[in-house]
């Protein structure tokens, strides 16, 4: 089953898709749906007889399982495009769900019908006339690599409490060849295992950026929640794998919590995903969070926890980013805010070529050559700064306080015996 939430500055919508029962006609379905709401079945043992438990769970519309990934892309781009080049907010778009329930599929789509991620590049590029840039990296074991060019990645912060990926590779897609390109290499690098549902699960958080002028859509596949009881684990590092999927996950319940229950801390730091996914929560950027679950009765107690997990997310209010207030008046009339305004484009020029020299040097793997234009930049820059120093007035000398006459004698004491005074 896939479940679509849209988050709103005032509200969130839920949609949900079920996913079919395959290569299986013993297999038991516990679920029930119609247009709006999906009733999960268990029949539970008692003292005398056996008795059938509900649960429901409601939702503004969902797809029946012979829904294709083209029927979701549709209830879904409009919004998207809308909130993207309208109201020029960012977008972000995560599939959450046990493992084997066809996260991946969706995203990727397989040879008989295209995924998520083909079907809007291709009408970025087509039906919207979009230059786009994207980006692809994966979260294992807590650490960020980049799919397209197999290096690691660092996840910094800036200073309005925003992270930004350093280091990354940008691949700009004008054509279908880049698009197949881009699946080609997200399939061959991403980090796949075996699990309990599926001989080839994901064994990594995906997370697709897709860059358009100041906005972003970001598209995440998260590794399959799965319970370490099931699971398939005969060496260490697959334990240790399946514990780091585990443990992501369960930071991301717990941001969620808080932000249900408004706490005023949010555990984002916990975890790389965590922080990745902060902005998404914030009242500048629009969230679609799909939720895969199987129907199989086997899966019935997962299924359970991730529907009442979505259903928990109704609640979320996305939070202003928190930035210390700033005195404008008394920024604007410093000294150092008129020097740096009048210096602003020669620095920035400057800044501009060092980061120019450095990324020529880590390519070329190379300091010979580029060495001496790096330092004349340096100096350059370290010269501007040392002439703002000299253009500021000194200060005014500071007062002198008359001490009390309690100092005045503990001081007078203290000169008898040393020589010289306590203060």
């Amino acid at each position: 089953m896939f479940v679509y939430i849209y988050i709103t500055m005032s509200q969130i919508k839920i949609f949900s898709r079920i996913k079919p029962i395959l290569n299986n006609n013993n297999t038991i379905s516990c679920i029930d749906s119609n247009d709006e709401a999906i009733t999960v079945k268990k029949m539970q043992k008692g003292c005398y007889k056996n008795r059938l438990i509900k649960n429901e769970y409601r939702f503004d519309h969902i797809f029946s399982h012979t829904d294709s990934n083209m029927k979701v892309y549709d209830k879904l781009y409009l919004d998207m495009m809308y909130n993207l080049l309208k109201k020029k907010r960012d977008v972000v778009f995560y599939v959450y769900g046990e493992t084997g329930s066809g996260k991946t599929h969706t995203i990727l789509g397989n040879s008989k019908e295209d995924g998520f991620l083909g079907i809007i590049l291709l009408d970025m590029i087509t039906a919207f006339k979009m230059s786009i840039q994207v980006n692809v990296v994966q979260i294992h074991n807590n650490n960020f690599y980049d799919v397209l060019n197999d290096n690691v990645v660092v996840l910094q912060q800036e200073w309005c409490n925003k992270f930004t990926l350093s280091n990354v590779k940008t691949q700009d897609i004008s054509s279908k060849n880049d698009i197949n390109e881009i699946k080609n290499k997200i399939i061959k690098n991403r980090t796949i295992g075996k699990s309990s549902e599926n001989s080839e699960s994901s064994r990594s958080h995906l997370c697709i950026t897709i860059m358009y002028e100041n906005q972003t859509l970001k598209i995440l596949d998260l590794a399959g929640c799965e319970k370490g009881k099931n699971s398939i684990c005969t060496t260490r590092k697959m334990c240790h794998e399946n514990g780091g999927i585990n443990k992501s996950l369960f930071f991301l319940k717990e941001c969620i919590r808080s932000l249900v229950l408004k706490h005023k801390h949010i555990p984002y730091r916990r975890s790389e995903l965590t922080k990745f996914l902060r902005s998404s929560f914030q009242t500048n950027c629009n969230a679609y969070i799909l939720s895969t679950i199987s129907q199989n009765i086997d899966n019935i107690h997962t299924t359970n926890d991730v529907l009442k997990y979505v259903c928990d997310m109704k609640n979320i209010k996305p939070r202003d980013n928190n930035l210390p207030k700033i005195n404008n008046n008394y920024l604007i009339e410093s000294p150092r805010y008129k020097y740096m305004t009048m210096k602003k484009d020669m620095f920035l020029g400057l800044q501009k070529k060092e980061t120019d020299i450095l990324e020529k040097m880590f390519l070329e793997k190379t300091t010979k050559s580029l060495f001496n234009e790096y330092v004349n930049i340096v100096d350059k820059k370290r010269q501007l700064l040392m002439n703002y120093t000299n253009n500021i007035p000194a200060p005014p000398p500071r007062k002198k306080i008359k001490p009390s006459p309690r100092l005045q004698k503990l001081n007078l004491k203290y000169k008898l015996f040393h020589g010289n005074d306590f203060c």
